[in-house]
């Protein structure tokens, strides 16, 4: 049962109400305004920071915080980005690199939607040796087996279920409402995308995206980087690189390598 930390309500502040102390870069440490109530410090190992500021970042954050975690902040490129309110921008995506080492607690996930750039955020942590700073946030309506395994910096997302005997990779999505059956294998940096059904014994090889309510019959595989399309039915096994589309899935075309 997932606890909130410390009682009292987090309160969240409109992006547009900011002093000019809100505006420098905030560091794991902080004390969190909360109000109207004295401040508190907050346990700097569950404050979370954030590496991507996108629509996928905000649902990140929204579930973290609902399962206990405080956000310290965000990464992004684009320096308009916010993320509702739930924490400022700490800087670029390459700054993020410096604050594996200036930041030396609280952990880290991935919050952005695609695979190519996932994978190299992910790659670059691991050059940094900071691999182990990452963390799995689980929404609290999501349905995770006793029985399954969850890897590090997953995300699970509202109402996603994973069954029995499930093994989800490192930095793997399982997505609002996707539902991955017992006996599973995901890769790392997979992603399962909202709705989309694996069929008990589904094998899926590492950074693959399975659209927005795509979905196999049980026991087939399909191979690392590929990509199959919204609402495809998988039917048969497929291999590596490959792009699939239709009921029943069809290959497209296959990634160069």
């Amino acid at each position: 049962m997932r606890g909130r930390g410390r009682s009292g309500r987090w309160k969240e502040r409109s992006p547009t109400a900011r002093s000019s102390e809100d505006c420098r870069p905030a560091c794991i440490g902080d004390r969190v305004d909360r109000g109207g109530e004295a401040d508190v410090d907050v346990d700097p190992a569950r404050r979370l920071v954030l590496l991507g500021g996108g629509g996928h970042a905000v649902v990140v954050a929204e579930a973290a915080r609902d399962a206990g975690w405080r956000i310290a902040g965000f990464f992004d490129d684009n320096a308009r980005a916010e993320i509702g309110g739930l924490g400022p921008r700490l800087g670029t995506l390459a700054e993020a690199r410096a604050a594996y080492a200036s930041m030396a607690e609280g952990a880290f996930i991935v919050a952005v939607g695609g695979i190519e750039l996932r994978r190299r955020l992910i790659d670059e942590a691991a050059a940094c040796g900071s691999a182990g700073r990452f963390v799995t946030v689980v929404h609290p309506s999501s349905a995770v087996s006793r029985l399954a395994r969850v890897g590090a910096g997953v995300y699970v997302g509202a109402g996603a279920v994973i069954n029995a005997r499930a093994v989800i990779g490192d930095h793997a999505i399982i997505n609002t409402g996707a539902i991955v059956e017992h006996d599973c294998n995901v890769g790392a940096n997979v992603h399962v995308a909202p709705g989309a059904v694996l069929g008990g014994g589904t094998k899926v090889g590492a950074d693959t995206l399975i659209g927005i309510r795509a979905c196999t019959i049980p026991l087939i595989s399909i191979g690392a980087g590929c990509t199959v399309g919204a609402g495809a039915a998988l039917v048969r096994d497929v291999g590596e690189g490959v792009t699939v589309v239709g009921v029943p899935g069809r290959g497209m075309a296959t990634k160069a390598t």
